[in-house]
């Protein structure tokens, strides 16, 4: 599924279906190729080549399963189908935002 959201900037959310139902047996990277496929269908632009930055979320102490923070299986599959897809450089960095009182 494609939702497009118009303003200054166009914003695209892709949402994939996993094949499993077991957090376990998820398998990432089909649903990753399965939103690359969905944005081909749709007719949106995806880059093949250049810089990606990915910002996990893994600041909390918690199970990726907990749905709080970005399983490392995902990371992985995402660096992995982006080095497919000829990208040269790929930056992952988590942003810690300090309260300063």
């Amino acid at each position: 599924m494609i939702k497009r959201q118009e303003g200054q900037t166009e914003s695209v959310v892709a949402v994939a279906k996993s094949s499993s139902a077991e957090y376990d047996k998820v398998n990432f990277r089909d649903m990753l190729v399965q939103v690359v496929e969905h944005l081909k269908e749709a007719s949106i632009p995806f880059p093949r080549s250049g810089t990606v930055f990915i910002k996990p979320n893994v600041v909390i102490g918690a199970s990726a399963s907990e749905g709080i923070t970005t399983d490392p299986h995902f990371i992985s599959a995402l660096i992995g189908l982006l080095k497919i897809l000829s990208f040269c450089l790929i930056l992952i960095k988590n942003v810690i935002k300090k309260k300063i009182s």
